[in-house]
Order: structure tokens, then C-alpha cells, then sequence
């Protein structure tokens, strides 16, 4: 049984609320489930999928580290498959993640990351969920001192 859940959103179209991390959560199930992992370039993908491939990302960077990094061979990648998903997606997936592109691209991505003096620090919410919530923080403070 499916139950429906108001979604509130902010002026730039951003869920944002009580609701939100539930949507997210959703999202990123169903990315999974319907982006196969060969996706390279997310601006082509979400024309398939949807906007919100953040989840994506973040799931083929786990892949990533947890079924390939963990093996010295090709031969071992690719028969390190993840159940669920089809052998020849694993394999195009394992031979780009070994091209030099692949490779650079993460290195430039590392190297980006150390360079930062200021982290993301707001956890699983994103910026305009973040933005909310300090919204609604400071009207509590207000109507405290209000009351107060």
C-alpha cells in the first residue's frame, strides 16, 4: 500500500520540510533502481531519470570503492559483480572506471577535495533543506523571546 506525504517546497522549487528527507530517501531508491550504473554523464541521464542523480553518484563512488578498489585484476572486478545489477552494465562499468579519463577525473577530484578549507558539513540535507531548517530555528528563537 502506497500513502501519499505533503512535500513542502522552498521559492527556488527545493523540497524542504518535514517530508523532504523521506523524498530524498525515495529519490535515491529510485535511481538505483532505474539508472544503470554505465550512466556516465548525468545531464544526458536525467532526461531518463529525473533531476536529482546526486544519489547516483554518490552510489557508483561506493561501488567503486567497496567492488573494485577491493581487487588487484581486471578479471577479479569483473567477476566481483553486485547482485542486481546485469554483468554487461558491471563489465562497461569496470572497463571505463580503468581508462586514463576515469582515472584522471577522480584524481582531479581528490585533489579539489584537500584543497578545500571549508567542508560540507550539513550532512544528508542539502543547502535549501539546511536553509529551512535555520528558518525555522530562528522564528522559535523569535517567538521564544517574544513570549519570554
Amino acid at each position: 500500500m502506497t500513502s501519499m506525504m505533503d512535500i513542502e517546497f522552498d521559492s527556488h522549487g527545493q523540497p524542504v520540510g518535514e517530508n523532504s528527507g523521506k523524498l530524498a530517501s525515495k529519490s535515491g531508491d529510485l535511481v538505483r533502481t532505474h539508472a544503470p550504473i554505465t550512466f556516465r554523464d548525468w545531464r544526458k541521464a536525467k532526461e531518463v531519470v529525473g533531476n536529482d542523480l546526486w544519489d547516483l553518484i554518490k552510489y557508483k563512488a561506493k561501488l567503486r570503492k567497496k567492488y573494485l578498489d577491493t581487487c588487484d585484476t581486471n578479471e577479479m572486478r569483473l567477476n566481483n559483480v553486485l547482485d542486481g545489477i546485469r554483468r554487461e552494465d558491471w563489465a562497461d562499468f569496470v572497463a571505463y572506471e580503468a581508462t586514463a579519463k576515469a582515472m584522471n577525473i577522480r584524481e582531479t577530484n581528490a585533489k579539489n577535495r584537500q584543497a578545500l578549507d571549508v567542508y560540507h558539513t550539513s550532512g544528508r540535507h542539502g543547502s535549501a533543506r539546511v536553509a529551512h531548517m535555520m528558518d525555522d530555528d530562528q522564528e522559535s528563537m523569535v517567538m521564544s523571546d517574544k513570549s519570554g
